[in-house]
C-alpha cells in the first residue's frame, strides 16, 4: 500500500486525468507501440493466476460491476456512437447476442492463458483487438479524421473509459456489487488483472487507469465517475437519449441470465449507490424487485452460503444460455419487434463483426491475419468514403459534450461529431 499523503495522490490522479484528456484521444484504440506476444516488464504471471482464481470465486459481484458500468458507458456520446454504427447494437436481439458474446469473451480472461496459443483467452484477445483496431480506422476514414493530430474516434480515451465500465464500479463501490469481503489486497489484484487486460488489447501504460496501486486507482476512479459518467448521466433532458433508451434495451437482452433482472431495479440500486442524480420511478412491482435486490446485495451475499451457490449457478446459466442462444434470440425478437437503436450520423461501418461462438472456432492463423494492418499507427491518409458537410453538421455529438464537460472542468473538451 503507497505511503503517500491523500493530497498526494489527489495531485497524482489529477495529473492522470489531464494526461487522458489532453493526449489520449489523437492516439489509436490499439496503439502500435505494444508488442503483443511479449509480456510487459510489470507482468507476474503468478498474480495473474492469482486474479482469475479470486475472479472466479467473485463472478457475481464482478458481473454486477460489468453489466451497470456497461449500461453507463453506452450513454456516454463517444462510446455510444461507434455501438450504432455498426449495427450490432440496433435492436433487443442483436443486444442479447453482443453483450452474452461480451460475457463469454471476459469469461475466458477470467479462466484461461492469454498466452496460450489456441486457448480461448488467446483468440478471443487477438478478435477484441481486430474489431477495436478496424472500427477506428473505418470510422475516421468515414470522417476525414487524421490520427496523431485528430480527435478520433475509438481511442486511447475511448479504452480507459471502457476500462473503468469494467472495474472501476468494484474497486468503488465493492459492497454495493455484494462483495463483502473483499479486501484491500484482494481488490489491488483485480486492478491488477484488468490492468494486464488493458496492455492486452492494446492500451499504452501512460493511459492505463489500473496502473498503480489501489489509492492511486480509487483516487483517479471518482475523477472519471465524477468528471465523465455523472457529469453526462446526470444531465437533464439526457444528452444521449438513444444511449438511455440501448443502456435499458441491455437490460431487457439480458433477462435469460437473469429472470429477476430489471432495468429500472438494477439502476435505482446502483444510481443510488453511485450518487448519480437521476430518478428513476418505480412501480408498486419494481420496488418489491427494488427490496429484493437490496437485500440480497446488502444481506445475503455477506454469506458464503448463499453467495457460494449463487455464483455457480451464473457460472452454469452463462454456459447454458450460450448453448439456447438462437432460441432466446428467436423470442426476443418475438417479444420486442419495435425497439430500435439507431445512430444520428448519417454512416455506417461494416466490422466484418465475429462474436465469440464464432471466435473460439477459427483457427490462430486466421485470426493473426485479420489482425494485422488495421488503425494501428498513424495514419495520414484520408482516402477513405468523407462524409459531406451537411452530412457532419447533423451530428450534435460535440456540443452535447462540449457544454457537459465545461461545466465540470477546465480542460479542453473532448470533441467528438460525425
Amino acid at each position: 500500500m503507497s505511503d503517500k499523503s491523500d493530497d498526494e495522490i489527489l495531485t497524482l490522479a489529477e495529473r492522470r486525468y489531464r494526461l487522458l484528456r489532453e493526449e489520449s484521444m489523437i492516439v489509436p484504440a490499439v496503439s502500435s507501440e505494444i508488442d503483443f506476444e511479449i509480456p510487459p516488464p510489470w507482468f507476474d504471471a503468478d498474480k495473474f493466476r492469482n486474479a482469475q482464481k479470486l475472479a472466479q470465486k467473485y463472478y457475481i459481484s464482478l458481473n454486477m460491476s460489468h453489466l451497470v458500468g456497461l449500461l453507463m458507458v453506452v450513454q456516454l456520446p463517444s462510446g455510444l456512437e461507434p455501438l450504432l454504427a455498426t449495427g450490432n447494437s440496433k435492436d433487443i436481439p442483436k443486444l442479447f447476442r453482443r453483450y452474452l458474446s461480451t460475457i463469454v469473451h471476459v469469461r475466458s480472461w477470467y479462466e484461461e492463458d492469454p498466452y496460450k496459443e489456441g486457448s480461448k483467452a488467446y483468440k478471443s484477445i487477438r478478435q477484441v483487438r481486430r474489431m477495436h483496431a478496424r472500427a477506428c480506422e473505418m470510422m475516421n476514414k468515414k470522417t476525414g479524421r487524421v490520427i496523431g493530430r485528430d480527435r478520433i474516434w475509438v481511442s486511447q480515451w475511448e479504452m480507459a473509459i471502457t476500462q473503468w465500465a469494467f472495474i472501476g464500479v468494484l474497486i468503488l463501490y465493492p459492497k454495493d456489487c455484494g462483495g463483502h469481503s473483499l479486501s484491500d489486497g484482494d481488490l489491488e489484484l483485480l486492478n491488477y488483472f484488468w490492468r494486464f487486460i488493458g496492455y492486452l488489447h492494446g492500451i499504452e501504460d501512460r493511459f492505463n487507469i489500473c496502473n498503480g496501486n489501489l489509492r492511486e486507482s480509487r483516487a483517479l476512479y471518482k475523477l472519471i465517475l465524477d468528471r465523465e459518467y455523472r457529469a453526462v448521466i446526470g444531465q437533464n433532458p439526457h444528452p444521449a437519449p438513444v444511449g438511455y433508451e440501448m443502456a435499458k434495451g441491455i437490460a431487457k437482452s439480458l433477462r435469460p441470465l437473469n429472470p429477476s433482472l430489471r432495468w429500472q431495479t438494477f439502476l435505482k440500486h446502483f444510481y443510488t449507490a453511485l450518487e448519480i442524480p437521476v430518478e428513476i420511478p418505480l412501480k408498486r412491482v419494481h420496488r418489491f424487485r427494488y427490496s429484493l435486490l437490496s437485500f440480497l446485495v446488502y444481506t445475503g451475499l455477506k454469506s458464503r452460503m448463499i453467495y457460494a451457490p449463487l455464483n455457480s449457478l451464473l457460472r452454469w446459466n452463462v454456459r447454458r444460455q450460450e448453448k439456447k442462444r438462437d432460441q432466446h434470440e428467436k423470442m426476443l425478437t418475438k417479444k420486442y419487434p419495435d425497439e430500435k437503436y439507431e445512430s444520428g450520423c448519417p454512416y455506417a461501418i461494416d466490422l466484418d463483426y465475429i462474436d465469440a461462438f464464432q471466435t473460439s472456432d477459427m483457427p490462430n492463423k486466421t485470426l493473426e491475419e485479420q489482425s494485422k494492418g488495421v488503425c494501428m499507427r498513424n495514419n495520414n491518409d484520408n482516402s477513405g468514403d468523407k462524409m459531406t458537410g451537411n452530412s457532419m453538421e447533423s451530428c450534435k455529438l460535440a456540443e452535447i459534450n462540449a457544454n457537459v464537460i465545461e461545466q465540470v472542468a477546465t480542460l479542453p473538451s473532448p470533441q467528438v461529431a460525425c
